[in-house]
């Protein structure tokens, strides 16, 4: 595309740009191929000029040339020009994102204004209108000798601030461009291969049930009356739908706003061997919070960073992840409106929210071609399917959703990721963090008593307080065997009306948890602002039993400790108060709890022959311990080592660390 650049005379004063006359509009091109800053000469009185710029000429506003460089210098304060800011098409594209998003005025760096733009092939050109010390960049349309005239003159007499670019993003979103080149298919076609692919998924959906291996999620995602609805419709038609659930997270309820906001999606993953459709998905959410302004693009890459974590803990848990964005032109998506609003019988098609998007489409292409180049990974690709023929549409979504189930069900065994980091060892003075704990530690009767009364008391009040109903409370116990947990927990609640907490005991994982990644058991028990969660055991089973027994690969507990902490930081982020205990005692006080356990009946069920076998495995559970307090005890959700050979002090000491962990919330508050 050939382009033109468009300048104005400026003045630097005092840190500001400014045009040099109202509306006074002056072309400048250069044939140059490299511009650098110190080829730029500053003009007397702290001017720097355009047309200063050496091989540089002035021609008339509407003239085009065939630049293939784009360049940016930028100037002090007294006009020197201090150096080239922007090289290439890429940097510079950013930088025109950058300005348009407003993460930046026109200053690229500390005491800096960006003074000339030769944008080329772009279709974009770069203006300064004056504003005071906030002066930004405007983005016109250049498209044509006849845009490029109009866009100079609009430039010229507006104060708006940034202006899109509609050629630039109409169009000019490259990873939508085969989207835009209206595919389509003969009627006939179609129904010539529509019963074959039929056929064959029906196949592949009951293979994959038999099978039982893997999930399969469908995320749904794209232009308004694009064909989303309808086309899953037809795969509902062509499919099982017994076997397909279809979920949608528009709205959130009163439920899921009192929880963290993946807690809505978690509840909803497929179990194994069956398939699940997302609408207004994690992508739906980021994305219309971006082009309705509610956050800008540090959040956003937050929240790509996030829905990446999530996506490659889904593959590696043995999910296949389908992404799909149905796209339409502009120009489609209008005709398609200006189609069916006179139209009586089909005007119910259109809803709000493509009356809202067609206003709003040029920043939901934009954002969107952010989220699909920076979240399109080899375990889960997007597909861009142009939405303008419905026959075209159906045949590629349904074949994409063929081939990808046909090969991942030709597989025996999913891959299995190894670690690239060198397996954890004892440590070489077998010196371990629970050898380091006093465990001489004790309190008498009375003192016991009296501290636990107090603290007891402290927790009600806290619970009570109205600031709890900005916060969960979540209470994790971990420990030795006959470490006292089910003790220390029973203090915890004789402080508290049964209503307001809930203990959720972990044990071996039950055959619809085993059918789902292996955190989900946890999300669904996540508490609601106010309330309160035990979890005897916990998500650290993985990283402890499991790695020591052997029940689950090396690669799945060397990567569970970056997933805990992805966990834990979504639910400190939501306001949840996390406190996790490890309640510590020796061998000797371990054995000793054992044959007491031996000897009194109403005890004897909480001894069992595993309990002794995992004596034998001491020296590994330490490690284990040591390497999860190391690789997960952080300053959100830190551990907190309870020397508990004396049951009273480690009952004190849990109730003392919770009520503090709650005052520390509100003082945060």
């Amino acid at each position: 595309m050939n382009g033109a650049v468009l300048g104005q005379q400026f003045c630097a004063e005092r840190s500001q740009l400014r045009p040099q006359g109202e509306g006074a509009l002056q072309v400048v091109v250069t044939q140059r191929v490299l511009l650098h800053a110190d080829e730029v000469q500053a003009g007397t009185g702290g001017r720097l000029l355009l047309e200063q710029l050496p091989g540089a000429e002035k021609i008339q506003p509407g003239t085009e040339t065939g630049l293939s460089n784009i360049q940016a210098f930028a100037i002090g304060e007294s006009g020197e020009a201090r150096r080239q800011i922007v090289v290439g098409e890429e940097d510079i594209a950013r930088l025109f994102q950058a300005v348009f998003l407003g993460e930046i005025d026109v200053a690229v760096a500390a005491r800096q204004r960006l003074a000339a733009l030769v944008p080329v092939e772009l279709g974009v050109m770069g203006v300064w209108h004056g504003r005071g010390p906030l002066d930004r960049v405007a983005i016109l349309p250049c498209s044509g000798t006849s845009a490029l005239g109009q866009g100079a003159a609009a430039a010229g007499k507006s104060g708006l601030h940034p202006l899109l670019c509609e050629d630039r993003f109409q169009g000019g979103c490259r990873m939508f461009e085969s989207a835009e080149i209206g595919r389509s298919i003969d009627k006939a076609v179609f129904e010539a291969e529509e019963p074959a692919l039929r056929e064959a998924l029906l196949e592949a959906q009951y293979e994959l049930k038999q099978q039982a291996r893997f999930p399969v999620i469908v995320l749904i995602n794209g232009i308004e009356g694009a064909g989303k609805g309808e086309t899953v419709k037809l795969l509902n038609e062509w499919m099982d739908p017994r076997l397909i659930q279809v979920s949608t997270f528009d709205i959130q309820t009163d439920e899921e706003l009192a929880r963290p906001p993946a807690w809505r999606y978690w509840r909803q993953l497929p179990p194994k061997g069956r398939m699940g459709v997302f609408f207004g998905n994690w992508y739906s959410q980021m994305l219309q919070g971006r082009v309705h302004g509610k956050f800008k693009d540090a959040v956003l890459d937050q929240a790509i960073d996030g829905a990446e974590r999530l996506e490659r803990m889904l593959c590696d848990e043995g999910a296949l992840i389908f992404k799909f964005w149905f796209h339409l032109s502009k120009k489609h998506m209008k005709a398609r409106l200006e189609a069916l609003k006179d139209d009586p019988l089909h005007s119910w098609r259109i809803s709000p929210l493509d009356w809202q998007q067609s206003k709003t489409y040029d920043k939901f292409v934009h954002h969107g071609e952010r989220i699909l180049r920076r979240t399109s990974r080899d375990y889960a690709p997007w597909y861009v399917v142009e939405g303008v023929d419905h026959y075209y549409r159906s045949l590629t979504v349904g074949r994409i959703l063929l081939e990808g189930l046909q090969a991942a069900l030709a597989n025996p065994q999913r891959v299995q990721l190894q670690p690239h980091a060198a397996p954890l060892v004892s440590s070489l003075d077998n010196r371990g963090l629970l050898a380091s704990l006093d465990m001489t530690q004790a309190l008498s009767k009375d003192d016991y008593k009296e501290q636990l009364a107090t603290e007891q008391a402290r927790l009600s009040g806290l619970m009570r307080d109205k600031r709890m109903r900005k916060h969960a409370l979540i209470a994790t116990f971990e420990g030795n065997d006959a470490a006292g947990k089910g003790g220390a927990i029973r203090r915890v609640t004789g402080a508290l009306d049964p209503r307001q907490y809930r203990i959720v005991p972990v044990a071996a994982p039950t055959e619809e948890e085993r059918a789902q990644p292996y955190l989900w058991r946890f999300w669904r028990h996540i508490p609601a602002r106010g309330k309160f969660t035990i979890f005897d055991r916990s998500w650290y089973g993985r990283v402890l039993v499991e790695r020591v027994e052997g029940f689950c690969s090396q690669a799945d507990w060397l990567r569970a400790y970056g997933e805990i902490n992805d966990f834990e930081e979504q639910l400190t982020n939501a306001g949840v108060i996390l406190v996790k205990f490890w309640l510590a005692i020796d061998q000797q006080t371990q054995l000793e709890r054992f044959k007491e356990r031996e000897q009194i009946p109403f005890k004897r069920f909480k001894i069992t022959e595993e309990d002794w076998r995992n004596r034998d495995k001491w020296d590994d559970y330490a490690d284990a311990v040591g390497d999860m307090v190391d690789r997960t005890s952080t300053e959100i959700a830190p551990w907190t080592l309870i020397e508990a050979n004396d049951k009273r002090f480690a009952r004190v000491k849990v109730l003392r660390t919770i009520n503090e962990a709650i005052e520390a919330a509100f003082a945060r508050d």
